[in-house]
Formats: structure tokens, C-alpha cells, sequence
């Protein structure tokens, strides 16, 4: 049961629907279930007699449920497993859907033409059947939005969860979804504002004042060139990670191996708490590696990266910082993985920042113009775990313009691996 509430939509199985169809587990304010696509009447839907269109009325009633969950506390709709018609309404045996790969993918055109604003984040997924050609459920995993309310139609109708039901939204209801929406953009907001001041605070102490030695590290004099660079990863609402560890397995193993992620070598990214592990802070944990470097990981979910590299000559390949960030990312997206929640959507973005000294090196022997002295890479939005792919693609092309050179050299992202289950410690 807890595999469909928390598992990633590429990691459910036809056995985890058949076993939640058999659980009897009852709906609740982020679970609703959907035997038989609704139609008029109670009329059987023309879809299970062949007819590959999904009509006006079923659809506007799915959408209305998707809506509820965005405009609450997201949740999973999942259409293929029928339910008992007490209250609440419980898992009751499968509801095979026909040629539910096609269906999943009509019905997400369908909600891209009449939710509004779109639900960022929404995902759709057909499990089939492996006993059968293409039958089989449709799970729907909906975040909670930082853009609600939702609609759905011209005028939009919005419509919010209530327990177990979906209900017209009420002007209070507006009113809360308007509040909440624009305090979870304010603590994003908030929270990346924090971290550049974080590191305008490193870049100028190093520059005024040097950093002593450690065990870690020789000491940085004042004025040495160099780059600080920083990564966030903000979720849109509280992972509610719980109190941190700072010894257990998985946070000693959270930040992946270089091999996983990319070909290309890069500047030294902290492998966070790999060697001197972490230390307790309030509301989170932080490791301090190669230094100055630190990562911080809070209870709410958000990570950062905070550290200062030089390089040979002061000339820096924008390749090294890909390779970074996409290490970055699967960090991040193992934290999310780890709190169970991975529909909810994660904010992520990057920043460098020298003293106008530094050059790009392309690895080619050609020179090119020095790279602005603050790059702003992002904000992007780490949706499903198979779009990470693409995701890096931009970011690796932003990364290369940021520093003055059209895209050279592919850094060879490839998270295949990296997420297999079993792969990654879950010890507390």
C-alpha cells in the first residue's frame, strides 16, 4: 500500500495495484479510486466497447478530481481499481481499464486544454497487465500546487478535497488556497535569497580576510582568485523529513558516486558527510568537506552546496560545474525519494561568482571571453524522475552560454543506476 502513495510513478508495478486492489485500504484526503470510468447516467463508458475518445462528461469529472488534489494536499487518483460504495469508499478488487496507455496519454492532453492555471509536476502513468497486450490502471499523482487555486473550463470552476470527496471551492476556500500558494512562494523566495547572501558573505570574507587551514584544507589567503559557487534544491512544500540522523547509513551514503552520474571530471564536489560525515545544526544536518565547502540538509527537505574552487591559471571549464550539478540533482532527488514524496516539485538553481580575474577554459586551446562575474543559472523545476535527462540538457547548455562559450563538449549525464532500488542505503 505505501508503494502507490510514495513510490516514484516508474517504480510501481502491475503487483502493487493488484495488492492495493486486495488491501481493502479506504480513500482518503490524498487517495481516491476509480473502478469504471464515470459516464452519464451510469452508463457503461464507450471506451470499453472500443471507442478510443474519451467523452466531454468523463472527462471534465476526472479533471475535477485531479483538481481537488492540487488545490489540497495532492495525492494519487488511480482509475482501475474499484471501490466499495460505503463511506468511505474502500479498495474492493482490480477494474481493468482497455488500451489504458492510450488512455493516459488522451487524458493528459485533455487536462492540458482545461486545467488552468497547468498543474506543474502532474504526472500520468499506465501500469499494464504483463498478462496482457494493454490492459491494465492509470495512476495519476498530482502535487499539492503553489499555483492553485486550479479550474477547470471557460469560466474555471474550481473545485477543492474535502476528506474523501471532491466539492466546489467555496470563496474562503479561494481565499486559503490564494494564501497558502502565496506563502509557499514566499518561503522559496526567502530561502534562495538566504543562501546568495550566504554566499556573498563567503566570497567577501575570502577575499578581505582568506580562510585559515584545516584539517581539511591549506588556508585560502586573502585575495586568492577563484569561484564560489552554489547550489539550492528547495522543495515546494515541507518534506518533513523528521529529525536528522547525523551518523545513519543514508545520509553517510546520500551523495552519489562521480561514476554514477557523468564521463567528465570535475571540480571537487564534497561528497556530502562521506568523510568527515555530518554534524547536527538546528532543523538539519551539515558536512564540511573540501573547504571551504559545505552542505546543508534540512529537516523541510532543502539542500544546498555552498564552497569556493580555483583552478590552474585561474581558467575554469564549465564542464567540471555540469558534472557538479547533476550530482547535485541526484542528491536531491535520492532526499526526495527518501522523504516518500517524490511528486512533490523541487526548485533547483546555481550561481558562481569571482572577482572579474577569472577565464573559461574549453579544453580545446581556444580562448574565449571571460565569463560574467555573477551567473545565475535557473530556477528549474526537478519534476519526475524521467525527465531528469532532459532537464540536464538545458541546464548544460545554460551553464556553457553563462560562461561565454556556445556548448562544446557533452558532459555525458547518464542517472541510470543511480536510483535503482536497493542501490542506496535506507538505513536510518
Amino acid at each position: 500500500m505505501s508503494t502507490i502513495r510514495t513510490s516514484p510513478l516508474d517504480e510501481i508495478v502491475w503487483q502493487d495495484i493488484v495488492d492495493l486492489a486486495a488491501s481493502g485500504v479506504a480513500e482518503d484526503a490524498m487517495l481516491e479510486f476509480k473502478g469504471l470510468l464515470p459516464e452519464k447516467n451510469g452508463k457503461e463508458h464507450p471506451w470499453y466497447g472500443g471507442r478510443d475518445q474519451i467523452t466531454d462528461f468523463t472527462r471534465d469529472e476526472l479533471a475535477a478530481e485531479v483538481v481537488a488534489l492540487a488545490n489540497a494536499y495532492g495525492g494519487r487518483l488511480i482509475i482501475g481499481v474499484a471501490e466499495t460504495q460505503d463511506r468511505p469508499r474502500k479498495a474492493a478488487g482490480t477494474a481493468l481499464l482497455p488500451r489504458c496507455e492510450k488512455f493516459a496519454e488522451q487524458f493528459e492532453q485533455a487536462l492540458r486544454s482545461i486545467v488552468d492555471p497547468p498543474i506543474g509536476g502532474l504526472q500520468i502513468r499506465a501500469i499494464t497487465n504483463p498478462e496482457t497486450d494493454d490492459t491494465g490502471a492509470v495512476v495519476i499523482a498530482v502535487p499539492a500546487s503553489d499555483l492553485a487555486p486550479h479550474g477547470i473550463g471557460r469560466p474555471p470552476a474550481a473545485y477543492v478535497r474535502r476528506g474523501t470527496s471532491c466539492e466546489p471551492m467555496t470563496m474562503r476556500d479561494l481565499q486559503s488556497a490564494f494564501w497558502e500558494a502565496r506563502t509557499r512562494r514566499e518561503r522559496i523566495d526567502q530561502l534562495r535569497e538566504k543562501a546568495r547572501t550566504e554566499m556573498r558573505s563567503l566570497f567577501d570574507r575570502i577575499l578581505k580576510l582568506g580562510i585559515p587551514q584545516t584539517r581539511n584544507a591549506e588556508a585560502i589567503p586573502a585575495g586568492s582568485p577563484g569561484m564560489c559557487v552554489r547550489m539550492n534544491a528547495i522543495p515546494h512544500q515541507s518534506l518533513n523529513l523528521g529529525p536528522l540522523n547525523a551518523n545513519s547509513n543514508w545520509l553517510l551514503n546520500l551523495c552519489p558516486n562521480e561514476g554514477e552520474v557523468c564521463d567528465v571530471q570535475h571540480v571537487e564536489l564534497p561528497k556530502a558527510g562521506r568523510h568527515h560525515g555530518w554534524t547536527p545544526r538546528a532543523h538539519g544536518v551539515t558536512a564540511q568537506h573540501i573547504g571551504p565547502w559545505t552542505w546543508t540538509l534540512m529537516e523541510d527537505g532543502s539542500l544546498s552546496a555552498l564552497g569556493y574552487s580555483s583552478a590552474r591559471e585561474n581558467q575554469y571549464f564549465p564542464g567540471w560545474y555540469v558534472g557538479s550539478f547533476a550530482m547535485f540533482i541526484a542528491t536531491a532527488e535520492r532526499v526526495r525519494r527518501r522523504a516518500g514524496r517524490p511528486d512533490v516539485p523541487v526548485e533547483v538553481d546555481f550561481e558562481f561568482l569571482h572577482d572579474g580575474s577569472a577565464r573559461t577554459h574549453t579544453g580545446h586551446g581556444k580562448h574565449w571571453p571571460p565569463p560574467a562575474q555573477n551567473i545565475e543559472i535557473g530556477p528549474f523545476l526537478l519534476e519526475a524522475r524521467d525527465k531528469l535527462s532532459e532537464l540536464m540538457k538545458e541546464i548544460e547548455r545554460v551553464v556553457w552560454n553563462g560562461f561565454s562559450v556556445p556548448f562544446v563538449m557533452p558532459s555525458g549525464i547518464n542517472f541510470e543506476g543511480v536510483f535503482e532500488p536497493g542501490g542506496w542505503s535506507s538505513d536510518r
